[in-house]
């Protein structure tokens, strides 16, 4: 069975609370697979981007 690498990311961004808003994804300001999950300070970077 394969897995979908875009549907895991966005599940685990999701699960972290470190998922991009929706405008910002449809707008270009951010982009799912450049979060940077592996660092306790990605979370605060996500959302002063999101800013």
């Amino acid at each position: 069975m394969q897995s979908d690498p875009i549907a895991i990311k966005v599940s685990e961004l999701l699960r972290l609370g470190m998922m991009p808003s929706a405008e910002d994804i449809k707008s270009g300001k951010a982009n799912a697979m450049n979060v940077d999950m592996s660092s306790v300070q990605s979370k605060a970077q996500v959302e002063s981007a999101a800013k």
